[in-house]
């Protein structure tokens, strides 16, 4: 095994589908300030990327002084793995280093953090934004690293915005009334907010991300599929005897508890939870649907529902039974526009549970009920439909 010490370094460029997820990844970050005013970001311009890479390219955790773009870096360790969702978990530390109620780099959870550090921390969750490009590169050494993070060689993300955050300002509102609100105040360029943007204030759904660049005929638009017309509803039932959760599939009716109205409080209904493309219908402007798996195990008295097909193997060998398909829904976010997604949560006294964040997984990343820890996002589905049962 190679030592990242011994290797040169290496730049790791976003190509066009690597960008629309670090897009998508960028505004999901955004949307988790859960504040006013606070926008979409839909353009990846090629060109604000090539001056990104060349900042990751310099190795250094401190950005350039008077750069041609506002920057934000954040370090990596050098066993990180290369997916985005790995990469942007540096931009998911750095918030924690920032007092937004004091305006303060001082007062966060990882202090002290440099200065470098806070103006990164402004410059991404500066609330305006629109376009953006980012860079990535593995280094053997990383210089000026922010030593409240102990990354001294690894990777580098550096993001660039066309935007500059004005750094004497807070970069969003406190999270305090009416701040707290998102949607409560938008610009008017920017005056669609709702569940299809993430809540943050945008002129068009996220899932609509374009790439742009000097030398492009126009702009490219991301085909992320269309979404599809004939979904039903999803409910979770959680069973207070057995302590088991239970998905139901409105296309499906065996799939309810079947003693669910004669055993009064056997049950918790909690949903609809969201949607899915039921079986025996087809979406043929959505290439990304996958088969939504029902597993059970006598052992463990645990239902899961997945479409990742080597954990199902893996969870097969285990001893789960195949209970067959049950429906359809994507891997990815804004997938044919799919943007609910189904957490799982481990407790081991009471096994797994999956709920979305339509409904309560909110409350469980909060501590209530305590216990539970996360192991991810099974799959994404669709806002409940009206008119069903």
């Amino acid at each position: 095994m190679v030592h990242v010490a011994q290797l040169q370094r290496t730049p790791l460029s976003f190509n066009d589908e690597m960008a629309v997820e670090m897009l998508f990844a960028i505004n999901v970050l955004r949307s988790q300030r859960e504040v006013a005013l606070m926008e979409c970001i839909r353009y990846w311009n090629r060109d604000i990327a090539t001056f990104a890479q060349a900042v990751a390219d310099n190795c250094s955790g401190q950005a350039p002084s008077s750069p041609k773009y506002a920057v934000s870096i954040a370090l990596l360790p050098a066993d990180a793995t290369l997916a985005v969702a790995t990469m942007v978990q540096g931009f998911q530390l750095i918030p924690d280093s920032y007092n937004v109620a004091l305006n303060s780099c001082e007062q966060g959870v990882n202090r002290p953090v440099s200065q470098h550090t806070c103006r990164s921390i402004r410059q991404f969750y500066w609330f305006q934004g629109n376009e953006t490009g980012c860079g990535f590169t593995r280094c053997p050494s990383i210089a000026n690293a922010d030593p409240a993070f102990n990354i001294h060689d690894g990777y580098i993300l550096a993001c660039a915005f066309s935007v500059s955050a004005a750094q004497q300002f807070r970069p969003y509102p406190p999270r305090s009334l009416p701040h707290s609100v998102p949607c409560l105040t938008c610009l008017s360029s920017k005056d669609r907010c709702d569940p299809t943007t993430l809540h943050l204030c945008c002129d068009a759904v996220v899932g609509n991300l374009k790439i742009v660049g000097v030398g492009d005929e126009g702009a490219k638009k991301l085909e992320c599929g269309q979404q599809p017309e004939n979904l039903t509803n999803v409910f979770r039932f959680y069973n207070n005897v057995l302590r088991t959760n239970i998905l139901s599939f409105d296309s499906i009716p065996n799939s309810f508890p079947a003693d669910v109205n004669s055993h009064e409080g056997k049950y918790t209904i909690l949903g609809p939870v969201g949607s899915v493309v039921p079986l025996g219908y087809t979406a043929g402007g959505c290439p990304f649907l996958e088969p939504i798996v029902h597993l059970y195990s006598n052992v463990l008295r645990q239902n899961l529902y997945l479409i990742s097909k080597l954990e199902i193997e893996i969870r097969i060998q285990e001893g789960h039974i195949n209970n067959g398909v049950v429906g359809y829904a994507v891997s990815g976010y804004a997938m044919c526009n799919a943007t609910i997604a189904m957490y799982r949560f481990y407790n081991r006294f009471i096994n797994a549970v999956q709920l979305s964040n339509y409904t309560d997984a909110r409350l469980v990343f909060n501590g209530i009920p305590p216990g539970y820890e996360s192991e991810g996002i099974s799959f994404y589905l669709w806002e409940p439909v009206e008119g069903t049962k």
